[in-house]
């Protein structure tokens, strides 16, 4: 008895965690141009809208937003600030490949294929 207690707690907190973030956005001055599914975005100021299971990334100049396509959910990193992970690769290209908020698993999303090393953002940086 006391084991499924132990199991329903774990989960409640889980999901208040992630509830914390559901239907949030997060803010983040990108330095650099980089690639989010194929399309390049010029470096600057973007918006994260995190609904559920669903990202989408938009530029601080308005107009529609880009899907970004989950591949898996990921551990979470328990990082005090919401913060992206970029894929750069030897000719110098950045890939949108993850994203982390406190308190939930991450996303991940499909980034650079072949050698590349991790570059990250903090959003409020």
């Amino acid at each position: 008895m006391r084991k499924q207690f132990a199991a329903v707690l774990v989960m409640v907190l889980g999901l208040a965690g992630s509830a914390a973030w559901a239907g949030s956005q997060v803010e983040v001055d990108v330095r650099f141009d980089f690639i989010v599914n194929g399309k390049e975005m010029p470096a600057g100021s973007y918006t994260l809208q995190v609904n559920g299971e669903r990202v989408v990334i938009k530029g601080a100049m308005g107009g529609a937003g880009t899907e970004i396509p989950v591949l898996t959910r990921i551990a979470d990193r328990e990082l005090p600030n919401p913060k992206l992970f970029f894929d750069k690769t030897r000719d110098g290209k950045h890939y949108l490949a993850e994203l982390q908020l406190p308190g939930m698993d991450g996303f991940l999303f499909k980034g650079a294929t072949g050698e590349h090393i991790h570059e990250a953002v903090t959003a409020g940086d």
